[in-house]
């Protein structure tokens, strides 16, 4: 099965397009992207985590990072083709206001992914909300997200459940060929589309550049 960053570039469909990646981390999506070609600019409020991207990303001239609040991106209206948010948006309380500035600065593409309610993130939510003492992170509804990016302007063109088997159990396992087997296996049955995780989605611009 496709990679997560061989996915998202496959949904990227310009080498010449520019890309925000908010919440960053540690540049894993921005480093790459920018070493395609792509013109990247790379937010995250952690400077730490900035800091280590920096250091990874060396002398890359079409890449810049910057220290920024996602519910209120210091960037003008549709000033990147794509922005990309990955493993960021079920962190935030307010998420429907850093989707709006997600939107508010894309041109042409939205490209986000969140664990969906229905599937095996709510296990986890569940163990950290009764057991771990942890602060659950949010789930989603595929209504709740079309309804904030139809409100701005978007739509969605393509929605995947990417795996059905827990993330940390992929890599407890560490059998790439095993778990690649499983997951084809499971995604052949139809039990990924039901039950699968993240749910990965590119929301495009009704009207492009209007």
């Amino acid at each position: 099965h496709e990679t997560e960053l061989e996915k998202i570039r496959s949904l990227i469909d310009d080498r010449d397009a520019s890309v925000a990646d908010i919440g960053t981390g540690s540049g894993r999506l921005a480093i790459p992207l920018a070493r395609d070609g792509h013109s990247v600019v790379a937010v995250d409020a952690s400077r730490e985590m900035l800091n280590v991207a920096r250091a990874k990303a060396g002398d890359l001239e079409n890449l810049v990072f910057e220290q920024g609040d996602a519910h209120a991106l210091a960037f003008d209206a549709q000033q990147f083709d794509f922005t990309v948010s990955i493993r960021t948006l079920m962190h935030f309380e307010r998420w429907d206001v850093v989707l709006t500035q997600i939107c508010r600065i894309s041109r042409r593409g939205v490209i986000i992914d969140v664990p969906p309610t229905r599937g095996a993130p709510i296990l986890e939510v569940l163990y950290d909300r009764l057991i771990s003492g942890r602060k659950p992170y949010r789930t989603f509804g595929l209504g709740e997200l079309e309804r904030i990016f139809s409100a701005n302007g978007f739509e969605i063109t393509f929605k995947e459940r990417r795996f059905l088997l827990p993330i940390k159990l992929h890599r407890l396992i560490n059998q790439l060929a095993l778990t690649n087997a499983l997951e084809g296996l499971f995604r052949a049955l139809g039990l990924t589309w039901l039950f699968g995780a993240p749910l990965l989605i590119k929301a495009e611009r009704v009207a492009p550049g209007a």
